[in-house]
Parts: C-alpha cells; sequence; structure tokens
C-alpha cells in the first residue's frame, strides 16, 4: 500500500494523521463528522460572522458539486460566479466587481485614455483577477480547490468519537 493512502490530513488543523485514526489528535476533530459537512451552513456562518464554525477543506460535501464549480470556474471564473457558489464572498467580490469595472471602462473611454487608464491603475487587479481565475482553475481539476464547510451533527447525535 502506497504511503498516501496511510496519512491523511486534518482539515481544521493541517496536521498529518494515520488514515485509520478516528480523530485528529492534535485538535481534536472527529473525522466522521465530516460525512455531515454542509456548505450551506457554512454560507449562513460566513453571512452572520460566525467564522469559528467555518472549515476550509478539499473534500466537496453533499450539497456542492465540484463539476459546476469547474464549469463556472471555466466560463465564470473571471466573474468570480464559482467563488460565489462556493461561498467565497470576498474573493467573489473583488473578482465580480473589477471584472465589471474592466467592462464599463471598456465601453464608456475611447481606446488612448483605455491604454493609458490600464498601464497605470489597472494593470495589477487585472492581473490579479486572471491569476485567481488561472489559479482557482487548476486547484478544481486537480481537487485541492478549498471550500468552505460547517459541520453539523447527524439527527441522532450518535457519532463514535473514541
Amino acid at each position: 500500500m502506497s504511503n498516501e493512502k496511510l496519512i491523511k490530513k486534518c482539515p481544521r488543523c493541517k496536521q498529518k494523521t494515520y488514515a485509520n485514526m478516528i480523530k485528529c489528535p492534535n485538535c481534536k476533530l472527529v473525522f466522521e463528522r465530516l460525512k455531515y459537512a454542509s456548505n450551506q451552513e457554512a454560507k449562513r456562518a460566513i453571512v452572520n460572522k460566525e467564522n469559528e464554525k467555518v472549515l476550509l477543506t478539499n473534500q466537496f460535501p453533499s450539497d456542492l458539486k465540484r463539476w459546476l464549480a469547474g464549469i463556472l470556474c471555466a466560463f465564470g471564473g473571471y466573474l468570480g460566479l464559482h467563488n460565489f457558489y462556493v461561498g467565497r464572498y470576498y474573493k467573489a467580490a473583488f473578482s465580480f466587481l473589477f471584472s465589471l469595472l474592466f467592462m464599463v471602462l471598456l465601453l464608456v473611454l475611447e481606446p488612448s485614455f483605455q491604454a493609458y487608464l490600464f498601464k497605470t491603475w489597472l494593470l495589477i487587479p487585472a492581473a490579479l483577477v486572471f491569476y485567481f481565475w488561472f489559479y482557482d482553475l487548476i486547484l478544481i481539476a486537480f481537487n485541492k480547490y478549498k471550500v468552505p464547510i460547517a459541520l453539523k451533527l447527524p439527527e441522532n447525535n450518535k457519532i463514535n468519537t473514541k
């Protein structure tokens, strides 16, 4: 058996543990609870400023589809659509606002002033939007893209924690 299958990382503290461990020895996260992770709960917690309830992990929960995030990133990534979908709102707002600004400026301004403005003030934000888009597309393709999740307990609250 390969060494990669014997070791996993805790999504909360990034501590490497054995794959058969029930809970993280460092932060005490019970790994079985990841089955009950919810992106919808994480989005509510982010909006309500309860960030201590939110974890970032590359395991997409059952209420998110990785393929949909990939399609949104490929065709609307410059607008941050995939970030809105998963609940990474600050990154999504940055991409959306700067992309919208670029589009408006391209429609309104004359070409010589567009070139001047782009060279002096808009080059770095444009490069960041493109970087976020391309980098997120690669991360989604290789299953390394981090999505926010919140852990909720099952109805009967019976999880093996020993």
